[in-house]
């Protein structure tokens, strides 16, 4: 309790002094006047006088306290008086909304989800703040149905403030269906409620629908605003479509006057860079009336997407030229141009400058070092970095054993896991994820998948993922399977990997056949999908089948093909010796992309033994990694195959 003094120590002039009693209407008029004050002291200062007075088992009193804790920020508060006053508190929906905000707000999403029970049991009638609280608790799909539930015959579900968040959370748990649904009950939709329907479409990664809803806004007769804009240059980023398209919207944009806006600015360098039309994105950055540190990072990162990195650095360069000082986003920007052998020079040197720099190495810029190392092929000089951090946590634990994964290294990432547990750090489910892929052997994954299990995570669909890949890894396509089958939303995630489990299994025409089951189930298949279906026709040797797999993707779905979808293609036709053909695709990946590709060409050459294919493969091979001992290798082998082998390597 505090002193009685204290109220005049801080100006509460209209308190009186110990010896006399407001009355409660007056308290309350002081309440009402200080709430906007927003100062956790004195909501302090108030909750103890009422008490001192007596009138803290005022009903009204009490929810007017509540109110000033909330507004405060101070939610434990919050929490800790509604259950105080439970007993003297009228069962107002005010209090009620601000305990389970409070718990919102603070995380406690199973404390607001009691909350909100216990108000159905005590007969209390949930008014819209009471859902668009709740809603954004939800962090499964189960929780979101039960609440939309509960929304559905209560009126509310035409509430265009309701309507909207419940779209919103259908979009997070990856429902586009019922978000839908949702948007389509709002009797009243304003721009705020496309906004969020056209979230969920890009969220989702159906770019179509996006761009139709767009459209939509207009022939409604809705004014798009600037987050509608950024959302549409999102979707028109990850479409293959048209480039007129992405004219006609640029066009506008600067017709309703929102382009000196630097967020939808940064929005359009993305939407030209990711097309490849750089020159685009350059002449916005260039119009530009006032570049900060954002749009420099866009320029930067546009063209280290397309593998520009001469020009990513020049930009860097002509940055600080301009005293715009780099922040962390443009050291990792730089640090993902480090991708081969060649460039662990450049990783380094970036290093240096970082440390040099007044940008302190958090996780996520220890964590970018230790993946540009990784990709150089500087695993050790990765581990050195992570063995000199003084605090480690699960991020950069989870890191490292990453690296490990990906270099093939399973057996250093499986101690690394070990080693971990040893710290008395708890692994989370993204340390299982790594884990399951590093998994070789069926014998140690049913090991891994019981412990999960005894670790009290709920599978959800990204590890239920991991754990169908690594089955199918493993050679266990049944095992695989029925994970699939114990799931109860079967997403694009779990459907890819079942895929890629049975085409690893060389079962490309099971896999296929899954591939219709997916399309005919209404789930939208992604890159991902193609790149399993591609790998499982190639490895089969199904040409015909794999040819018009690529065009599906194409002409129904609308991708756009990735580095990974040529290197699937090569692969496909280099296996049925049309090496040719093969060839050809090295022409629609950037420069810096196309070693993977040479050196698959380069396995068809020793095949079929095409001396003069494999020579050219190997030049083009040595000129973007003059190290490539891989090249040096098959080059060697073409030879010895073509009876050649008196010819000497440099």
């Amino acid at each position: 309790m505090r002193e009685k003094g204290s109220f005049y120590a801080l100006g509460f002039v209209n308190l009186p002094k110990a010896s006399s009693t407001l009355h409660q209407s007056e308290l309350i008029r002081l309440l009402r006047y200080h709430i906007h004050s927003k100062s956790l002291i004195h909501a302090h200062l108030f909750h103890d006088y009422s008490i001192r007075c007596g009138h803290d088992t005022y009903s009204l009193i009490c929810c007017l306290l509540l109110q000033f804790y909330f507004k405060c920020g101070a939610f434990n508060d919050v929490v800790r008086l509604f259950d105080i006053t439970r007993p003297y508190r009228d069962n107002n929906i005010l209090s009620w909304n601000l305990v389970i905000g409070s718990c919102v707000r603070q995380g406690e999403y199973l404390d607001a989800f009691r909350y909100f029970d216990e108000m159905q049991c005590g007969g209390i009638a949930y008014d819209k703040f009471t859902f668009i609280q709740v809603l954004s608790a939800c962090t499964t799909l189960e929780e979101g149905l039960l609440v939309y539930d509960r929304i559905q015959g209560s009126g509310l579900e035409f509430d265009t403030i309701v309507g909207t968040a419940t779209v919103t959370m259908f979009g997070i748990n990856g429902d586009v269906h019922n978000a839908e649904r949702a948007f389509d009950d709002i009797l009243v939709r304003n721009v705020v409620s496309w906004n969020a329907l056209l979230s969920v479409y890009v969220q989702n990664k159906q770019f179509s629908k996006a761009i139709s809803l767009f459209d939509r806004i207009y022939e409604e007769g809705i004014s798009p605003d600037k987050v509608s804009f950024v959302i549409f240059f999102t979707a028109l980023a990850r479409h293959p479509i048209y480039i007129g398209n992405c004219k006609k919207v640029h066009a506008c944009a600067i017709y309703v006057c929102i382009l000196h806006d630097n967020v939808v600015m940064t929005s359009l360098i993305y939407m030209y860079g990711r097309h490849g039309l750089l020159s685009d994105a350059k002449m916005i950055f260039d119009q530009s009336d006032e570049r900060n540190i954002v749009s420099w990072n866009a320029m930067i990162a546009v063209y280290v997407q397309q593998g520009y990195v001469d020009d990513a650095l020049n930009i860097y360069n002509l940055m600080k030229f301009y005293g715009v000082m780099p922040d962390k986003v443009t050291f990792i920007s730089l640090l993902d141009t480090c991708k081969s052998s060649t460039a662990l020079s450049q990783a380094k040197l970036i290093h240096m400058t970082i440390l040099h720099s007044e940008i302190p190495t958090d996780t996520v810029m220890v964590t970018s070092l230790l993946n540009a190392y990784g990709k150089c092929g500087a695993v050790h000089t990765a581990r050195a970095l992570f063995d000199t951090m003084i605090s480690k946590n699960i991020i950069s634990w989870n890191a490292m054993i990453a690296l490990y994964v990906q270099d093939d290294h399973g057996k250093e990432s499986i101690q690394l896991f070990n080693d971990l547990q040893c710290q008395s750090i708890m692994p989370n489910k993204v340390t299982f994820i790594e884990i399951f892929s590093a998994c070789c052997t069926l014998q140690k994954g049913k090991l891994l998948h019981t412990h999960f299990i005894h670790s009290g995570f709920v599978i959800d669909d990204v590890v239920a993922s991991s754990i169908i890949s690594m089955y199918g890894k493993c050679g266990s396509a049944m095992d695989a399977q029925e994970v699939f089958r114990q799931l109860h939303n079967h997403t694009t995630n779990s459907w890819n990997a079942l895929i890629a489990a049975y085409g690893l299994n060389g079962n490309a025409e099971e896999a296929i056949e899954l591939f219709k089951g997916m399309i005919h189930r209404g789930t939208i298949p992604d890159d991902i999908t193609f790149v399993s279906l591609l790998a499982a026709c190639s490895h089969a040797g199904l040409l015909g089948h794999g040819e018009k797999v690529f065009e599906e993707m194409l002409s129904v779905h609308h991708l756009t093909p990735t580095v990974e979808h040529y290197t699937c293609m090569v692969d496909l036709f280099g296996r049925a010796g049309h090496s040719e053909k093969a060839k050809g695709f090295l022409d629609k990946v950037s420069h810096s992309d196309r070693l993977p590709l040479l050196l698959i060409i380069l396995a068809t050459c020793q095949n079929w033994m095409d001396v003069n294919l494999g020579r050219w493969a190997f030049e083009q091979s040595i000129q973007l990694d003059e190290k490539c001992t891989p090249a040096y290798i098959c080059m060697q082998n073409i030879y010895a195959a073509s009876g050649m082998q008196n010819i000497h390597m440099e």
